[in-house]
């Protein structure tokens, strides 16, 4: 069935919102003030779900895709958008987001931080390997389709990174490798990898066939190769690095600058998606803080905020790995303004609240929800500021509702830490009231 629509804004994910007759209706690839036909796939109680069949008004902020795969990736889904506006939309988002569960002074939320580089900027990558037309491609079908999207010229994707997959692509084909299957467990599941200029660092997810040394030596030839790990993994959990990697050429580390300070990170060690905006990031968190207070700082990764402040700082993480190398890195620094702790995060800060005074809690949210011991530190103690760093702005609205009582917004900073993508790295700050 077509209808036409108007649509009236953008959804969370970037998909276009319209109403039929009083329904609410989603559609992809579409703009605010757009009038457009669409062909209704889904007829559900509370919503509909049309595909864009022709546009009969366009916006005057659609812009030409650059990418061929974008009109059913759903990775870009703001690619079509002049992307000034982008920024635009992210900021209501987030006010939208919060006046859900209390009330926002709209001044409170800055304007969003935009990206310079904003194509080829994603330095990692995990891609699943796929069998597809007679040759293994790296690929993602898409949710509820049985539509692949080939991710070997992505243009988020680092131009490193698209070379060597390419690269890393004809040696499997020449050795008539396969995917992985299910039942014998033996094959290909994921080539992850990790750049910094021209140099890439590759791990291979693969099945209980392992892969040979002679592949091994090929992609290290490579020329932007400087390290090949492999890990075996047959089970269904996708957190590879439990298992652990095997490395099998190359160097054991990765080191980048940022902040112009040079950092080393391993390969279990997470790693900045996009290091421009990563810089901006600490920027933006050091101007929050006073160079005074004493900071208990949760989920550190590798140390680059906390190396990057000269305050006393108590940092805790749950891996052992990002403490090794934040270690390593505060000796390479030659800084002792850290104390680096390793243990669960519920247990290592109520203890470390109970027995010490600090002034900041910097939380650098990597799951949705707060820790409770998190939460209940923060009301509890004497901890006069709040600084919360997530990509979840829905559940960050949650936790400021939560805090409300005890805390009051000081101010929202949006960082574009993903361009062209529905993403938004949030830097919230509360003060004590």
């Amino acid at each position: 069935m077509k209808e036409r629509i108007v649509i009236k804004k953008l959804g969370i994910n970037g998909e276009g919102i319209g109403y039929i007759h009083r329904k609410i209706c989603f559609v992809n690839g579409v703009l605010p003030d757009e009038e457009v036909e669409i062909e209704i796939i889904e007829n559900k109680p509370k919503y509909l779900k049309g595909v864009l069949k022709k546009i009969i008004k366009p916006s005057p902020y659609r812009v030409d895709v650059l990418c061929k795969e974008n009109k059913e990736c759903l990775g870009c889904s703001l690619m079509h958008l002049q992307y000034g506006r982008h920024l635009i939309s992210k900021k209501q988002w987030i006010v939208d987001a919060i006046n859900k569960y209390c009330h926002v002074e709209e001044h409170k939320v800055q304007d969003v931080i935009k990206a310079h580089n904003v194509y080829h900027y994603r330095q990692i990558v995990r891609l699943p390997i796929v069998y597809f037309n007679k040759a293994l491609h790296v690929g993602i079908y898409q949710r509820d389709s049985h539509y692949l999207t080939l991710m070997e010229n992505c243009t988020l994707q680092n131009k490193n990174i698209n070379e060597v997959v390419k690269k890393i692509l004809e040696i499997f084909n020449e050795h008539h490798l396969r995917d992985f299957h299910d039942k014998f467990k033996t094959g290909l599941r994921f080539l992850e990898m990790r750049c910094v200029g021209d140099q890439v660092q590759v791990i291979i997810i693969c099945g209980k066939d392992g892969i040979s040394q002679d592949i091994i030596n090929e992609i290290g030839k490579i020329k932007q190769v400087v390290s090949v790990f492999y890990s075996i993994n047959t089970s269904r959990y996708q957190d590879f690095r439990l298992e652990g990697y095997k490395k099998v050429y190359g160097s054991s580390t990765l080191t980048y600058k940022i902040n112009n300070q040079k950092y080393i990170c391993s390969s279990k060690s997470d790693f900045p998606i996009h290091l421009e905006m990563e810089e901006k990031k600490n920027e933006i968190v050091k101007t929050l803080i006073d160079s005074n207070n004493k900071i208990i700082s949760i989920n550190h990764g590798i140390g680059t905020l906390e190396l990057y402040l000269d305050n006393d700082i108590t940092a805790i993480d749950e891996s052992r790995d990002h403490n090794r190398d934040a270690k390593e890195n505060m000796k390479f620094l030659r800084k002792t303004n850290v104390e680096w702790i390793v243990g669960d995060i519920d247990k290592e800060v109520v203890r470390k609240c109970k027995n010490n005074s600090y002034d900041t809690l910097i939380l650098n949210a990597v799951q949705r929800e707060m820790n409770q011991g998190i939460k209940e530190s923060l009301i509890r103690s004497k901890i006069k500021e709040f600084i919360y760093i997530t990509p979840h702005y829905s559940t960050m609205a949650k936790e400021i509702n939560e805090l409300s009582q005890y805390f009051k917004i000081e101010t929202i900073i949006p960082i574009d830490y993903q361009p062209y993508t529905s993403d938004i790295l949030t830097i919230l700050k509360m003060k004590r009231k």
